[in-house]
């Protein structure tokens, strides 16, 4: 690994067993060391520097970044399936979260993880007949939901189709649900979103409306002619005459091999010369990583991270002098 440290993984194929989820359970363990290895074997000391963040709560130690590893690790092969064609995704779609308990065959009838599964398959089950908590489940990590979506989670969680007919129809009949249209044409698009997720992105276009009004410290006409100096095109110096001057919020917008990274590496360079420090921004773990892969790191921004990510540290004081590059993939995920 990039890390140093060595992993051992065994792709396991599906075994006999009773349920038909478990008859088609291709999984992977991983066993990876705690200690880097090196040409002169094993490091004397752990690799501590790789531990996740640990805090303390209610007196008791917890993992804070716990819930990122399975954001990544979703994102990791929804990528995956994507460029390999695969229609297939991996989405939350449980009200309440299951745990991976082992195979049947390797439980006792009267263990108490079977009673622990079963209790969480009749609750995600109740969820999945109350359209306003399917409402939840669905909006939970985007914003519009299709009605194949719909169709995936009640067919996970309730076997019989009249009762699954029932329960879409209710969900389809709340006044709520929001069809969406295509801005130009009118046409309908397929996808649906709720009243609740409308007032959330309302509040968000009042937050940017606010931001974008509040009082933001220009470079400076010294910076821009310096920086018209590096060879930007002239849409490039468009790009870079919006982005410097005064406003807090400014959008650029721009096709792949346009050259935004190079004209970006001058917006940097530009807020770091008045005092800024630059930080690259995305909306997942795997979009941060994929976008400094694809070259944005010719930008000259020495760390990426999540809009969470960098909201945490902002609330919890470890941010400051911040000029942030929102950073969105292009890729379909």
């Amino acid at each position: 690994m990039s890390k140093g440290l060595a992993v051992q993984l065994d792709v396991h194929a599906p075994h006999g067993a009773e349920s038909e989820g478990e008859r088609a359970n291709y999984h992977a363990h991983l066993l990876i060391t705690t200690r880097r290895l090196g040409e002169d074997g094993f490091a004397a000391k752990k690799a501590r520097d790789l531990d996740p963040v640990i805090k303390r709560s209610a007196g008791r130690a917890t993992v804070a970044e716990g819930e990122a590893w399975g954001v990544l690790w979703r994102d990791h092969q929804n990528q995956y399936f994507a460029s390999q064609g695969f229609s297939i995704r991996v989405v939350a779609t449980s009200a309440v979260p299951q745990e991976h308990i082992g195979p049947m065959r390797m439980r006792a009838a009267d263990a108490e993880a079977n009673v622990r599964a079963e209790q969480i398959r009749r609750a995600n089950e109740e969820a999945a007949r109350d359209p306003e908590k399917v409402l939840g489940v669905l909006t939970r990590n985007q914003a519009s939901f299709s009605e194949y979506d719909l169709d995936r989670h009640l067919k996970k969680h309730i076997r019989d189709e009249h009762e699954r007919a029932g329960v879409k129809a209710a969900v389809f009949g709340r006044q709520d649900v929001l069809a969406l249209y295509d801005r130009e044409t009118g046409e309908a698009l397929g996808r649906w979103t709720t009243q609740a997720v409308r007032e959330q992105e309302s509040l968000a276009l009042a937050d940017a409306r606010r931001v974008a009004a509040a009082d933001h410290r220009n470079v400076g006409s010294g910076v821009s002619q310096a920086a018209s100096a590096q060879g930007l095109r002239e849409d490039q110096l468009a790009a870079f005459e919006h982005a410097t001057g005064s406003g807090g919020l400014k959008i650029i917008e721009g096709r792949a091999g346009t050259g935004k990274s190079f004209a970006l590496g001058s917006i940097r360079e530009a807020h770091e010369r008045s005092g800024y420090r630059v930080v690259g921004l995305a909306p997942t773990n795997a979009v941060a990583q994929a976008v400094m892969e694809d070259g944005f790191d010719r930008a000259g921004v020495a760390r990426s991270s999540t809009v969470h990510a960098e909201l945490f540290r902002l609330n919890n004081g470890r941010g400051s002098g911040i000029a942030a590059l929102w950073l969105s993939s292009t890729r379909r995920r």
